[in-house]
């Protein structure tokens, strides 16, 4: 049913940031949020107060924001939409969403899926701003309706959702059956993918890879576990103690704080976030199951309270009830092609987070700027500078000033 029209307006404009370091080079920028002024299509992102547990980030780099309602002088609860350029370029708020939201999801096709806490439902907003009930009965709680439609079906309290590629919702059981995820099909069909009592409160932390596999935190367990589509379910990550530790070791024999975020990149990371003993932190598990820190800081005035990741490798943090940050990482420079030559030699520099070159992004050899032909996130073409002697090191810099680690090319 269509019960409230947004406002969409395309906007590019220049975007003032702050940044700050976390670890090594890594790099942590307020991108939203932290302002005075209420959500507005065409304001700066970093000009707008928010109020808001949870952000996503869509195929496109679209940051989806929801807004709960905390400030009185919104109108209602839905989302806010900030662009590629920083800017908010899409406001929906709608009077009748009565429940606060804990979490949203947004598919390939631009469909956002907003769960509310305890309306036991959820929503799903289309690019035309349709709004209608994706999956629940409003208003009423409990667990049935397998392999009907999703609109029958009872559910309890919802925490988190999330969507895959084929277009599958996932939505979390917080309170009342432990252990249990449902699925919603592209045909909007229910069924239950995940019965586990044994794992207890499956918390506000799902995230779907792409490839048919699940992540969720079982917060009484103390471990991330990882569920297929055929509802196979192995522990992925946690020793089951809390705390934090284990850095350079298998991830399952590391301690891990309360999860409260998930998510992973086209590389076959997988991030988790939480906050220990006054620190917020950000944990890498590598393809091989390998666990490490990528992100440390105290606490400054509040914590963590969801991520997720763009097509780029960045991570989006959302701090709670505050703003949205970005990590970002150094540059890596995984091979030069050719390795020797001479000035004016085209050279391929291929890794990963270069990101778009912007208007700061540079690549060197010793020290001298090379000519950019092509610049992104994985591949840079360049011309070798003339003048150069012996073997020189070459080393990028992205538009955000981060640096990559040297490698070498030889001049002939």
């Amino acid at each position: 049913m269509k019960r409230f029209v947004s406002m969409l307006l395309g906007v590019a404009s220049s975007l003032l940031l702050t940044a700050f370091p976390v670890l090594g080079g890594n790099q942590i920028t307020i991108i939203a949020g932290g302002g005075t002024q209420l959500p507005q299509v065409g304001l700066q992102a970093t000009a707008v107060s928010i109020d808001s547990y949870v952000s996503k980030v869509d195929v496109s780099g679209n940051i989806y924001i929801a807004e709960d309602d905390y400030n009185e002088n919104l109108p209602g609860r839905g989302f806010v939409r900030v662009n590629n350029f920083g800017v908010v370029d899409e406001v929906l708020l709608d009077p009748g969403f009565i429940e606060y939201i804990d979490d949203l999801a947004v598919d390939s096709s631009g469909n956002v899926y907003l769960p509310f806490h305890n309306q036991f439902c959820v929503y799903k907003v289309t690019p035309t701003k349709e709004i209608s009930v994706y999956a629940g009965v409003c208003g009423a709680s409990g667990y049935s309706g397998d392999n009907g439609p999703a609109t029958s079906a009872l559910l309890e309290t919802i925490e988190s959702v999330a969507v895959d590629l084929e277009g599958n919702l996932y939505i979390n059981n917080y309170h009342g059956t432990p252990g249990v995820i449902r699925k919603v099909d592209r045909q909007g069909i229910i069924t239950t993918l995940l019965n586990d009592p044994t794992l207890g409160s499956v918390t506000d932390s799902l995230y779907s890879d792409g490839i048919g596999n699940l992540y969720f935190y079982a917060r009484d367990q103390g471990k991330v576990y990882k569920t297929d589509l055929a509802g196979g379910n192995v522990a992925f990550a946690g020793s089951g103690t809390n705390g934090h530790s284990g850095d350079g070791l298998s991830a399952l024999a590391a301690n891990i704080g309360d999860v409260i975020g998930i998510a992973g990149d086209k590389w076959g990371n997988v991030f988790i976030a939480y906050g220990f003993e006054g620190t917020n932190y950000i944990r890498k598990i590598d393809a091989n199951g390998i666990i490490t820190t990528v992100a440390s800081w105290p606490y400054d005035g509040s914590s963590i309270a969801r991520i997720s990741a763009d097509g780029d490798g960045s991570i989006f943090l959302t701090i709670h009830n505050n703003r949205i940050d970005k990590l970002t990482f150094d540059p890596e420079v995984s091979s030069l092609t050719p390795a020797d030559g001479s000035g004016g030699q085209v050279v391929k520099l291929a890794g990963r987070y270069f990101l778009n070159r912007g208007a700061g992004g540079t690549v060197t050899f010793g020290g001298v700027q090379a000519q950019v032909l092509s610049w992104s996130n994985e591949m840079i073409v360049c011309k070798v500078p003339q003048g150069l002697t012996r073997t020189v090191p070459v080393i990028v810099t992205t538009k955000d000033g981060q640096v990559s680690p040297a490698v070498s090319f030889r001049v002939r």
